[in-house]
């Protein structure tokens, strides 16, 4: 057989156990996993995909990836949320711990977006800082902002770890509700007043942080939060909002 010949045969083989997309032929079953992004991310860590007949959840990867296998055969619908990002829902069947079809991967639009800017670092005891933002709707639809009880914090201040002060007028006013619309912005923060006793050295202000009691409450479908990320620093799931590090020294006498 001529090599010509040889070089027709094996190409025309593998376009034979190819589909459309370029892909290996492959009819399943697969194993029930898949991936979730977060639009305008690198980093994707944090989704909860919500399996709702099972009220649990599971936590995607740095990569988006999640496994379902430990869930028994059945119908499933999943929900994916993030804070500040429009949930995305898909159906799947399990059966003998498989599905017939990929998971399709699913990717969460960003919906609201902070502008937080500190020209300055360097901060002495007595000075006041001015830790204001805007929160853009950058959806194409209006949003719902809803809290019936309290005003959320519009940044939270790390010392050594832990949370030292919350600053007051965040995006979600007490006891009403009002619509964003689309490309509008809300102000949000305010003034910091650093008093003398405050301690000097390496502060971290994360702008958009929401503790636990701030996640319940918010009209679903809108803006969700789920109640079950930690009232503490999650590097991964924070350093996905504004942030800044400012050093606060004792005043020059």
């Amino acid at each position: 057989m001529k090599p010509k010949t040889i070089i027709f045969l094996a190409v025309a083989l593998l376009f034979l156990g190819c589909d459309d997309d370029g892909d290996t032929d492959d009819d399943g079953p697969y194993l029930p996993e898949g991936y979730a992004y977060l639009e305008n991310q690198e980093e994707h860590s944090g989704i909860a995909v919500e399996i709702l007949e099972a009220d649990t959840f599971v936590l995607t990867d740095s990569t988006g990836y999640y496994n379902l296998s430990f869930l028994p055969d059945g119908e499933y619908t999943l929900n994916c949320v993030f804070p500040y990002y429009k949930n995305e829902s898909i159906e799947i069947t399990i059966s003998d711990g498989m599905v017939t079809e990929r998971i399709s991967e699913i990717e969460l639009k960003q919906i609201l977006e902070y502008q937080f800017e500190m020209e300055d670092t360097i901060f002495y005891n007595g000075d006041i800082i001015n830790l204001s933002a805007n929160a853009i709707n950058i959806s194409d639809d209006s949003l719902l902002i809803s809290w019936s009880y309290y005003e959320a914090c519009a940044c939270l201040i790390f010392y050594d770890s832990i949370i030292f002060d919350c600053l007051p007028h965040g995006i979600f006013p007490g006891g009403i509700n009002y619509y964003l619309m689309p490309d509008d912005t809300f102000p949000v923060g305010g003034c910091w007043d650093i008093t003398d006793t405050i301690p000097t050295g390496l502060y971290t202000i994360i702008c958009g942080v929401l503790t636990t009691d701030i996640f319940n409450e918010i009209a679903p479908y809108t803006i969700y939060f789920p109640s079950y990320y930690p009232e503490m620093i999650d590097e991964k799931v924070y350093n996905k909002l504004p942030h800044k590090n400012i050093i606060i020294e004792e005043t020059i006498k």
